[in-house]
């Protein structure tokens, strides 16, 4: 029977390998548009259009006394000062090697802060400029 664990899922954001995650969901990946579109004529004729963007966000959360908080600050930190700061991600799932790779990735802004009688993590919002995913030990990119 398979099973999953959440620490067998590695992200490493510019080298560096992220942990410290906060409770339940940790990691999304929403890629910004769709792979294809429809234009239908005025007579009802139709064509499907690829499109070529693979950009995507990926929201990280952790807590907030995790060491990945200060490796991401420095790394927009960074990309404040030179605006050349981009890097490569990498998110894996180890047992079967379901990865999603960028090698021009940045953050987008500091996570909201909130102070409150019990911590909350902080999300990091990171932008790919082209996130290609592999779903299983496949080695095709689209």
């Amino acid at each position: 029977m398979p099973s999953y664990n959440s620490r067998d899922v590695d992200v490493i954001f510019g080298g560096l390998r992220l942990s410290g995650w906060a409770p339940d969901t940790f990691c999304d990946i929403e890629y910004e548009n769709d792979s294809w579109s429809l234009t239908i004529g005025a007579d009802g004729e139709g064509i499907r259009s690829r499109s070529n963007d693979l950009s995507a966000k990926v929201t990280l959360r952790l807590l907030p006394s995790s060491d990945a908080n200060t490796k991401l600050h420095a790394q927009w930190m960074a990309d404040q000062a030179s605006g050349r700061a981009t890097v490569p991600l990498v998110i894996l799932h180890v047992p079967d090697g379901t990865s999603h790779t960028s090698d021009g990735c940045w953050v987008m802004k500091p996570p909201k802060k909130t102070y409150a009688a019990k911590s909350e993590p902080l999300e990091w919002v990171i932008q790919a400029y082209r996130l290609f995913p592999t779903y299983g030990f496949s080695t095709e990119k689209p």
